[in-house]
C-alpha cells in the first residue's frame, strides 16, 4: 500500500490504498480500480475488465501493460 511511481517517474505518482471494499489502485491519471490478490505475488485490476495483471515483488509491481510501479522514483 502507499505511494508508487509509474516507470520511476517522480511526476507520475500512483497509489494503492485499503478501502472499505478492499484494495484499490489509483494510477497517475487518477483512474481507480479494485484489486484482487490472485496467487502469491500476483494481482489483477478488476475494474479494467480484468485485463491488467501485476506481478508484485517487494518494492515493484510489473503490470501486464508493460508499465512498472516502484516505491521510489528513479534518480535520473
Amino acid at each position: 500500500m502507499g505511494n508508487w511511481y509509474v516507470n520511476g517517474d517522480p511526476d507520475k505518482r500512483a497509489e494503492v490504498v485499503l478501502t472499505a471494499g478492499g484494495l484499490e489502485a489509483r494510477n497517475e491519471n487518477g483512474d481507480t480500480s479494485r484489486l484482487n490478490v490472485e496467487c502469491a505475488g500476483e494481482i489483477r485490476a478488476l475494474d479494467r475488465q480484468g485485463r491488467f495483471r501485476g506481478d508484485v515483488s517487494r518494492d515493484r509491481i510489473d503490470w501486464s501493460n508493460r508499465s512498472t510501479w516502484t516505491r521510489e522514483p528513479s534518480r535520473r
